[in-house]
């Protein structure tokens, strides 16, 4: 079975590390593929991850449209959660990512915490 990607996909990745996620990584970057890291499904039929270019996203599970966007300034590589506390749902992104793989700017490590509604 193939898989076709064009310019307006996104691909999501979870789980890649060590060299065959460099591997992968270099080889999406150079097809230009627009990669989605800090892949967490919800059973409500979202996804909720974050992008390269620093955006938090929430994304339809069945389409892949993106509901939601928030901008952090930093690039997101991981650690996107989501959970309850004090009756309010809440997602939590690790902003800041360097890699010598993505060479994205960042200006600083940081956690950053949404209210959802």
């Amino acid at each position: 079975m193939a898989i076709l990607v064009d310019g307006g996909t996104k691909v999501v990745v979870a789980g890649i590390t060590g060299s065959e996620g460099t591997f992968h990584s270099l080889r999406n970057r150079a097809y230009g593929t627009d990669v989605v890291a800090g892949v967490t499904p919800t059973a409500g039929g979202l996804i909720f991850a974050g992008e390269l270019n620093g955006d938090a996203i929430a994304l339809d599970a069945k389409t892949g449209a993106v509901l939601w966007r928030q901008p952090t300034r930093n690039a997101i590589g991981g650690g996107v959660i989501t959970y309850r506390a004090g009756g309010k749902q809440l997602l939590a992104v690790a902003a800041g990512f360097k890699s010598r793989v993505w060479p994205v700017p960042a200006e600083s490590n940081r956690i950053i915490v949404f209210g959802l509604p």
